[in-house]
């Protein structure tokens, strides 16, 4: 799996927010990845991120799957002495049958790139925090197709509504060649057009992109230790 990032902060003058995406090589060989959003952007949004994250982290490691790790990660989040809530995604590709299994709380729908570039089913769930039932849906991820996670700071500003700036994504994605949808890099450019003038950085924006790479031999001793490839720089942004 190749990866690229991006995360670019608000003209607002916040220092920090809450927006967030991590990466994590699972045990299995399957890969984990996650984005979230925590409401405000002040200290005690930035250090709850830091908390869903690390939570996160110990419950996918554990074999958890997408749905019971954010149903988990929202009773964590009540128990926590805060009125703040939290949107996250979760979704675990398996490189060997080339799948994706994936839940949502609360968070935007991940866009699948490809001839025929769409949003995934996402069944209603609330944020983390206020008692969320995510359900896990999972979906054909073949080499050579493209998948973006990201926050609502990529489609949502004063200039532009969410349905528009959803509509927007999806057209200014579908617009790739056929060569750059296997390319993270190409995709988080493309994505990032959407935020080509400084007035419309409203909110902070995170930014995952990620394509499929073929299967290697069962009998090849890296194919685990190779499943993630970064295109740039796939740390957590904490």
């Amino acid at each position: 799996m190749r990866l690229a990032t991006h995360y670019r902060a608000s003209n607002r003058g916040a220092e920090i927010g809450g927006d967030w995406y991590d990466v994590l090589a699972l045990p299995d060989g399957a890969v984990g990845l996650a984005i979230g959003d925590v409401m405000g952007h002040d200290v005690e949004a930035a250090t709850l991120m830091g908390q869903l994250r690390s939570a996160l982290h110990s419950l996918a490691l554990e074999g958890a799957g997408p749905a019971q790790v954010l149903t988990r990660l929202d009773a964590y989040l009540q128990s926590l002495a805060t009125d703040r809530f939290a949107t996250c995604l979760y979704a675990v590709y398996d490189p060997h049958r080339h799948r994706l299994r994936y839940a949502a709380s609360g968070h935007l729908p991940p866009l699948l790139i490809a001839a025929d570039t769409a949003y995934l089913e996402l069944p209603p769930a609330l944020p983390l925090g206020l008692g969320s039932t995510p359900v896990d849906r999972e979906v054909a991820f073949p080499p050579g197709t493209g998948l973006l996670l990201y926050t609502d700071g990529l489609v949502e500003n004063r200039a532009l509504s969410l349905d528009d700036g959803l509509a927007a994504l999806r057209r200014t994605c579908a617009a790739l060649p056929a060569a750059a949808r296997s390319d993270p890099q190409r995709i988080t450019e493309r994505a990032l057009e959407l935020l080509n003038t400084p007035d419309r950085v409203d909110d902070d924006a995170a930014l995952l992109a990620a394509t499929a790479e073929p299967s290697r031999r069962t009998d090849d001793p890296q194919t685990d230790r190779s499943a993630v490839q970064p295109t740039t720089t796939a740390r957590s942004r904490c």
